[in-house]
């Protein structure tokens, strides 16, 4: 396999992605690129992933056992969905 074909071949199983900048805490991440195998397809884990995001949203865990048990919390909720 020719250098060329080998970059074609690896670049075609990848995606770049741009990060977005979210406020307060915009932190400047440059561009990089994903492995199309890594994206979520499943809609059952896609509707988890949401619900999970939603039951955390706005809330501020004091340390990082509060937020396993919210983690985990969150989790058992959204299970059953």
């Amino acid at each position: 396999m020719g250098h060329k074909s080998a970059v074609t071949a690896i670049m075609s199983a990848q995606i770049p992605v741009m990060p977005k900048c979210i406020k307060p805490a915009c932190i400047k991440q440059p561009p990089y690129f994903r492995s199309k195998r890594t994206i979520a397809t499943s809609s059952r884990l896609i509707s988890f992933r949401s619900c999970i995001a939603t039951k955390l949203a706005g809330k501020k865990p004091g340390n990082q056992a509060a937020v396993r048990t919210a983690f985990a919390a969150a989790a058992k909720a959204c299970s059953g969905k």
